[in-house]
């Protein structure tokens, strides 16, 4: 259901990795909590979106040619981000 983790993000600190593992964990089991509650004993990418606003949108801030609050952002990365890749 989930990628790994872009490359930048792996070549942070451990500290940071960490950071990134607690996150990536955090939004699996907030994506398999959504699968249960449709009904489904397994997770699909949509579960993924479903759940991404909610679990990092107090995690994003915009650049400056963005003037979204966190939510508004995720949503944005949700619809330029190709899950089947």
């Amino acid at each position: 259901m989930i990628r790994r983790p872009p490359r930048s993000t792996l070549d942070r600190s451990s500290a940071a990795s960490d950071v990134y593992k607690r996150q990536a964990l955090a939004l699996l089991a907030s994506a398999r909590t959504w699968a249960y509650m449709e009904g489904r004993s397994h997770g699909v990418p949509e579960d993924v979106q479903a759940v991404l606003p909610a679990v990092v949108a107090h995690r994003l801030r915009g650049a400056s040619e963005f003037s979204g609050d966190g939510r508004a952002l995720a949503e944005r990365l949700l619809t330029q981000v190709d899950i089947f890749g």
